[in-house]
């Protein structure tokens, strides 16, 4: 291993992903599509491959539908042609108590891409009244928010260069705005440009999974737990709700 990690080659993607979040890359679309089929035949969780096939928290589906991200039919079609590099990123995966998570997209046809996301979400819009689409301002920048009052659908989208990102959470995209004005990224840290050096872009990894030390340091630090437990109690509520229903 150098200790010189200057000359180490990063993807461009990892320059537009925060250093406090956790990184999946899928890199083609094929790639992506094949993760997902995959993870669609545990119940749309892969990790039901190691654990009891009874247990089910249906959280890939709960944040698929908060994003209003379908993989549809004509999207696996043409997915290829608009879609360069994919990823995943985000501060947490707590999918079971609402994780806060986003699907990064380098596109070579962005006015294209842009077209046929703004289209679906103005149909999820159109398709109830409970569901609103409007135009926010992100520090200086334009973004989109669609979302409803119970916060199942909860989806911001933003756009720079050639890079979209949809998120569930403000913060994740102001942290993506501020990496495009400040250029401090994931790609630039040493850790990362370590696990590039022991694991080279040029290898072509079908799946490439990195959690950052500043992402897990975060997770044990006050404002998470606390956090954490607010969502436990809120879960402990609904529950209860639930079975005084039943």
């Amino acid at each position: 291993i150098s200790d010189d990690l200057s000359s180490v080659v990063v993807e461009p993607m990892a320059t537009r992903v925060p250093p406090d979040c956790f990184y999946i890359r899928y890199g083609a679309f094929e790639n992506f599509l094949w993760f997902k089929d995959l993870s669609d035949e545990y119940g749309g969780d892969i990790s039901h491959m190691v654990t009891m096939r009874g247990i089910s928290y249906d959280g890939a589906a709960r944040i698929e539908d908060q994003l209003s991200m379908k993989m549809t039919q004509l999207a696996r079609m043409f997915g290829g042609t608009v879609i360069e590099d994919q990823a995943v990123i985000g501060t947490d995966l707590f999918l079971a108590d609402g994780a806060s998570i986003g699907v990064l997209i380098k596109s070579p046809s962005m006015f294209l891409l842009q077209a046929a996301v703004n289209a679906e979400r103005s149909k999820v819009a159109g398709a109830s009244p409970a569901v609103t689409l409007k135009d926010i301002r992100i520090g200086n920048r334009n973004a989109t928010l669609l979302s409803s009052a119970d916060q199942k659908i909860r989806s911001f989208l933003a756009i720079d260069g050639d890079y979209m990102l949809v998120a569930n959470s403000r913060h994740v995209i102001e942290r993506f705005f501020e990496v495009a004005e400040t250029g401090e990224s994931l790609a630039k840290t040493r850790s990362f440009r370590l696990a590039r050096q022991l694991m080279p872009v040029d290898r072509e990894d079908t799946i490439f999974a990195y959690f950052s030390p500043a992402m897990l340091q975060n997770l044990i630090s006050p404002q998470s737990l606390i956090e954490l437990r607010r969502r436990l109690y809120a879960k402990a509520d609904i529950t209860l709700v639930n079975l005084a229903r039943l």
